[in-house]
């Protein structure tokens, strides 16, 4: 099983060309048993306090709403 402390939040970044940048990651706090790279059980407080440490303190959500809703618990 896939969790926060085993697979630390991977944070990726996108640098536009005016200057700003778009920041990704997986979904903190995933849970998912059926995913299709195994199952997760993430730690939405870990993944919070990664996010925090790294100086990101604003985020959203994207994702289709069927994906988005099948993460359970997030």
């Amino acid at each position: 099983m896939r969790n926060s402390l085993m697979h630390p939040l991977r944070i990726d970044t996108i640098t536009l060309p005016s200057g700003g940048r778009i920041n990704m990651t997986p979904c903190p706090g995933k849970q998912q048993a059926g995913a299709a790279t195994g199952p997760w059980a993430r730690d939405l407080e870990t993944d919070l306090k990664g996010i925090c440490a790294w100086g990101r303190w604003r985020w959203s959500i994207t994702g289709v709403p069927e994906v988005v809703a099948g993460l359970e618990g997030t």
